[in-house]
């Protein structure tokens, strides 16, 4: 029986078959640049960093339960909810 409740077994399986993207640390600070200049501050950094992962990684749809979060941020790819 798989106890959901628990977060660590949960996130285990449900990661088993992604594949992550990481910046690094370059890439990271020249987002931020990009970033400040097209205004994006608070918050959105962080949907920011997320959406130039996606582009990184080159895919065509960014899975979100966040529409409103990545609005604008898109780069090659589209925002789609799951």
């Amino acid at each position: 029986m798989k106890r959901y409740w628990d977060a660590s077994a949960l996130n285990r399986e449900l990661t088993q078959t992604m594949n992550f993207v990481e910046l690094d640390a370059a890439e990271t600070l020249a987002a931020m640049e990009i970033a400040q200049r097209l205004g994006v501050h608070g918050g959105r950094v962080h949907d920011w960093l997320h959406a130039r992962a996606a582009k990184k990684a080159e895919v065509a749809e960014l899975i979100t339960d966040n529409l409103s979060d990545f609005a604008g941020l898109e780069d090659g790819f589209i925002s789609k909810a799951p």
